[in-house]
């Protein structure tokens, strides 16, 4: 017959049942003299059962509330959650207002285990944990990227609609990784997984009469050695993200030489033309003048409007500025690649014998006189209160009812709060796959707030380098592990 303690699904429950049998039975009776051996024997096999449990329901709780999660319509209203004025009371809570659901939860999971498993188990339960985790936000950001926006009648606003969709989208997914990356540094732990696996590549030759290494080739297989490494990962999806992000808003705000740019290039490359005479093309004359000034109204409309969202999405619930150095570096390629344009027309317009008077009346400007309008509307935004920020970002319509509603398997509609971190007291399943309410005993272990670090990225090259984080406070006792903060300032190097 089973221990009843065997028979508890709370995961918060097993926890502390497995450190009070390691903290206050196991260890002083290692240094005890008296003869206790059968006793102990039979608390080890305890604490050992004790630990297969709390795995396997750690694992069910990643199945379900990660990996199977749903997100409801609040869950993806962005931007509105992010400023919305409808606060959480606990503080714990209100800084994690803005925080897609499943980041909190895979957070709150592995600071309950950290500690009350060997390191060995918690690296392969928190290498899945963050994989589902950046999944899932992925996922997240693709249906952002695909929800349609209301028509404006506003032409001016119309006009932003495709460069607001790509900004929810991209700066979501930014915003959650910077999160994850800063909070998964705080564990002293290296979340790799080694894989080994064998192909049998030899046998589909074999049948194909290709017979490698004599006939016993096919007994042959290879065998390849892969590592998953998820700190990298995380990295390597953050790096991505940014691109992106800085490649669309350039496109964005360029676009108006996109076709220009085609039509001399498709001129001068034909070896016939003599280049000289670029000049006095029809397309030259005609358009030039246009293309400079919606150029520049791009840049005068779209550069405060997208530094606008990237100070909203960076900073924490409030509007405290922790986006002052995380925005700069974030938007400083996009300023560069702008500038780096307008230099080469600048290049082509002087190889063309443009005289001052003739740029004057197209209303050209130099590199510098642009590199300082955008890095004047960039501050200018960066430093204004908050509800202008917030105006700026609402002043473009959204839908907020497109996602569809979490459901549970019987059908009926999940309630719940998109950014409370989530207990061990949500809804998991027994061993005979109904759903049940455990943990509800006891507090879930809080993740400490911590403010988006600020992204690594060359100007040139937009390469991420790794964050070393804090390292957690060890658990005492049955005390609830939680999660250290990390200060931006000395976790972050440039």
């Amino acid at each position: 017959q089973l221990p009843k303690v065997l028979a508890c699904d709370s995961i918060d429950s097993l926890r502390e049942i497995g450190d009070s049998l390691q903290t206050d039975v196991l260890e002083p009776q290692r240094r005890s003299k008296m003869d206790l051996v059968s006793f102990l024997g039979m608390v080890y096999r305890l604490h050992k059962d004790v630990q297969e449990k709390l795995i396997y329901r750690v694992e069910m709780y990643i199945r379900d509330s990660i990996k199977g999660y749903v997100p409801s319509n609040s869950d993806l209203d962005y931007p509105w959650v992010l400023y919305s004025s409808e606060r959480e009371e606990d503080p714990l809570t209100e800084s994690q207002t803005g925080w897609y659901p499943s980041l909190p939860r895979t957070l709150s999971i592995l600071a309950k285990i950290y500690r009350a498993l060997e390191m060995s188990t918690f690296q392969g339960i928190a290498q899945e944990a963050v994989d589902l985790c950046m999944h899932t936000l992925k996922e997240a950001s693709q249906i952002l990227a695909r929800k349609s926006l209301p028509s404006c009648s506003d032409r001016n606003m119309q006009a932003v609609l495709p460069l607001v969709q790509m900004m929810d989208s991209q700066l979501f997914l930014v915003k959650h990784l910077l999160l994850l990356r800063e909070q998964v540094a705080a564990f002293e732990c290296e979340l790799v997984v080694s894989e080994k696996y064998f192909n049998f590549g030899n046998l589909w030759e074999a049948l194909n009469l290709k017979l490698p290494d004599g006939i016993l080739g096919i007994l042959k297989p290879t065998m390849y050695h892969a590592e998953v490494d998820s700190k990298k990962d995380i990295e390597s999806e953050l790096k991505s993200a940014c691109e992106a992000l800085i490649t669309n808003i350039t496109a964005h705000i360029t676009q108006p030489m996109a076709a220009m740019n085609v039509k001399i290039g498709n001129y001068l490359a034909n070896p016939q033309v003599d280049r000289a005479s670029l000049k006095e093309q029809s397309f030259m004359k005609e358009e030039l003048h246009g293309v400079i000034s919606t150029f520049l109204d791009n840049v005068k409309v779209k550069v405060p409007f997208a530094t606008a969202h990237i100070r909203l999405y960076l900073s924490t619930p409030g509007g405290t500025d922790s986006s002052r150095s995380t925005s700069p570096i974030l938007f400083k390629p996009v300023e560069l690649r702008l500038v780096d344009t307008w230099g080469r027309l600048e290049g082509l317009l002087e190889e063309q014998h443009f005289s001052a008077q003739e740029l004057t009346e197209m209303g050209f400007i130099r590199p510098d006189a642009l590199r300082e309008l955008i890095s004047s509307l960039f501050n200018s935004v960066m430093e204004a209160p908050w509800e202008n920020v917030v105006q700026t970002v609402a002043q473009v319509p959204r839908n907020r009812s497109q996602v569809p509603k979490a459901m549970t398997e019987d059908g009926a509609p999940m309630d719940r709060q998109p950014s409370a971190t989530p207990s061990t007291a949500s809804v998991e399943r027994n061993h005979s796959g109904a759903l049940q309410e455990v943990g509800a005993d006891t507090a879930p272990a809080p993740v400490a707030p911590v403010a988006p670090a600020g992204i690594p990225t060359p100007a040139e090259e937009q390469a991420a380098m790794l964050v070393e984080g804090a390292a957690p406070a060890p658990a005492t006792g049955t005390a609830p592990v939680t999660m250290p903060e990390a200060s931006v300032e000395s976790g972050t190097r440039l």
